[in-house]
């Protein structure tokens, strides 16, 4: 197809997610019986945010030719996607006379793709008389994104992720045992990708360009992620308190002119990769318990020896945060690229990743006279681990 354009010519695709999950479940013994209570939530996204203009070389059967795009003033190729996402689960199960138990888990899984792409073989003009208004790549809290103005070409791919995690499980009794377990999961995949196929043109023909012509190529992801994991168990026994937080995320962000383009401009010539983000993981692990006894001198050894008994506190958390990121900018080989003014070819990644845990443990053991005793056992254990590929 071709498109002929006095003015400008805009190609936009935008998507937003906005997602709330909050489970929560209590369980209340006052008699003899234990109590439980368990909460999950699962979240899972696939998304596909696209603009393009020309071949699409990633469906299953691209079409046939090319696509022909010429504008006095300038050409805007777009995709937008923003997510914002929270989830809270919390569970609770007291039992006043026997043993409590409660278990929180939070899971969401994002699968997201956001292109803007020139196809194969395309040939695009725009010679900039008039400016078109497209995205600045800086998202405010909201996931909106600023917008500057453009002129002649611009091809941009953002997206923009936020979201917050929480699970708190508790359990708790006078009886034997306390339980109390969190897990927290955030997985995520994404693509973001401003990409001009093999043979793609941009102002192949240049005569009577704007002096303010540009030809701007950007990809844009920027990722904030807030896991937070908290188990708590009490008990006139043993107590065991667990939270697991594990966030695991690898992203593709390109800005590339993939080979044999041809590239020109009065002015600047951009190709920009970005990627950014801050993740913080938390997860903390309490355990306690108050084990009291009074046994009266006249019991006899034998009975004074089988009472005693051993108790155990154990607290333990985990904290961990993996990332695969690649983040390019380019202009393959073949071709040429032409500008009147600057040209910048520039990839970064300014991602921040902090994992904390924290276990704590309390056993307190009170009797009186010659049966009471025993063994208390207080045991806090904690890990956090970032890695980064």
């Amino acid at each position: 197809p071709s498109v002929t354009a006095g003015g400008n010519i805009e190609i936009a695709a935008a998507s937003r997610e906005e997602l709330f999950g909050l489970t929560v479940a209590a369980g209340l013994a006052g008699n003899t019986e234990p109590a439980g209570a368990g909460s999950l939530v699962v979240q899972v996204l696939d998304t596909a945010t696209r603009a393009w203009a020309g071949r699409d070389d990633d469906a299953q059967t691209p079409s046939a030719g090319s696509a022909s795009l010429a504008a006095g003033g300038s050409v805007a190729i777009s995709a937008d996607r923003a997510t914002l996402n929270e989830a809270y689960a919390g569970a609770a199960g007291i039992s006043l006379k026997n043993n409590g138990y409660g278990a929180a888990v939070t899971v969401t899984v994002d699968h997201d793709e956001t292109a803007a792409f020139v196809g194969s073989d395309a040939a695009v003009v725009a010679k900039g008389a008039k400016a078109i208004n497209v995205g600045d790549g800086v998202y405010d809290a909201d996931g909106n994104q600023g917008v500057q103005a453009v002129n002649g070409f611009a091809l941009s791919a953002a997206s923009f992720e936020d979201q917050f995690l929480l699970a708190i499980g508790a359990g708790g009794g006078t009886g034997d045992v306390g339980v109390g377990l969190s897990v927290v999961v955030g997985v995520s995949k994404g693509r973001t990708e401003a990409t001009l196929g093999e043979g793609a043109t941009i102002n192949a023909d240049n005569a009577g360009a704007d002096p303010a012509q540009d030809v701007l190529v950007r990809a844009i992801d920027q990722g904030d992620a807030q896991l937070v994991a908290g188990g708590v168990a009490i008990s006139g026994g043993s107590a065991l308190g667990g939270a697991v937080t594990v966030f695991i995320a690898e992203n593709s962000v390109q800005a590339v002119a993939q080979g044999d383009n041809t590239l020109n401009a009065a002015d600047d010539i951009s190709l920009l990769a970005d990627t950014s983000g801050e993740v913080n993981a938390l997860a903390i692990g309490v355990a306690g318990s108050l084990s009291t006894g009074t046994q009266s001198n006249s019991q006899n050894n034998t009975n004074n020896q089988s009472s005693k008994s051993t108790k155990f506190d154990g607290a333990g958390s985990a904290s961990g945060i993996t990332v695969f990121n690649v983040t390019d900018a380019a202009v393959e080989a073949g071709g040429s690229v032409t500008a009147g003014g600057d040209l910048r070819v520039e990839a970064q990644d300014a991602t921040s990743l902090t994992a904390d845990a924290g276990a704590a443990a309390l056993g307190i053991s009170t009797g009186q006279g010659s049966g009471s005793g025993g063994s208390l056992i207080a045991v806090g254990i904690s890990i956090a681990v970032n890695a980064v590929d």
